[in-house]
């Protein structure tokens, strides 16, 4: 099989642009900010900038314009960007045809108040009739949980406390309430075993938080992440 000719000029100018420049580029390019960029390349800005440089100092065409606090991608740049994320795009989708174990892993790291997004619950070892004249514990964490609570569930009737404790983490504010110190909204997974055990009462029962949740793709898109996407949005669609 024969190969195409490649002239020795050629070879020189491809010797002379890094593949990790050109690779720190599309990132900068695609986020539109080199912070950005740093976060998804693990490395940091200063040295995301002189890979720019490095990459900027061997092509004869500007690749940004602007000051350097709001550079914005000139047309040159913009179709050198395309060319890089198509061609990254298509290495990506090669090597994952190629190998099958390849991008099947997936990290997740998520807060333990993300990880059961069904239900609330409210919980007290009293009854829902002296709710008003209970001390309200709240947490830094969630500082909205109470209002986001009493307007899905009680609607015009807003509780009106006689007393309210904020602890610095939910945690904190659940244990408060097992020692009767008053009531508390938290997610149910994290009070599943108290309630069972009847250390503490959900006292209105567990109800929908309400929460529409979105996803962000940060960088190009991954199979095993966008997997992971659409299982988590068919689970919820079920449950």
């Amino acid at each position: 099989m024969s190969r195409p000719l490649v002239s020795i000029s050629q070879r020189e100018s491809r010797s002379k642009i890094s593949l990790n420049a050109l690779k720190t580029f599309e990132a900068v390019a695609r986020h539109t900010s080199m912070s950005d960029a740093s976060v998804e390349l693990r490395v940091t800005p200063s040295a995301v900038s002189r890979q720019i440089y490095e990459l900027q100092s061997v092509v004869s065409f500007d690749l940004f314009s602007g000051p350097r606090t709001n550079l914005s991608l000139t047309h040159k740049g913009q179709h050198l960007a395309s060319t890089l994320t198509s061609a990254l795009d298509e290495i990506d989708t090669t090597l994952s045809g190629l190998d099958e174990t390849h991008d099947t892993v997936l990290d997740v790291v998520c807060r333990s108040t993300w990880a059961c997004i069904k239900t609330w619950v409210i919980a007290s070892l009293s009854g829902p009739d002296d709710l008003s004249n209970l001390p309200i514990l709240s947490a830094k964490t969630r500082p909205q949980a109470w209002q986001e609570w009493q307007a899905q569930l009680v609607g015009s009737e807003l509780i009106h406390p006689t007393q309210q404790n904020e602890f610095e983490h939910l945690s904190l504010a659940i244990e408060a309430a097992v020692n009767g110190l008053g009531v508390c909204v938290t997610p149910e997974h994290l009070v599943a075993g108290d309630t069972s055990s009847g250390r503490l009462i959900a006292l209105l029962g567990f109800r929908k938080s309400g929460y529409v949740y979105v996803t962000h793709a940060h960088g190009r898109q991954k199979r095993r992440s966008t997997a992971f996407v659409d299982w988590l949005s068919h689970d919820l669609a079920t449950s």
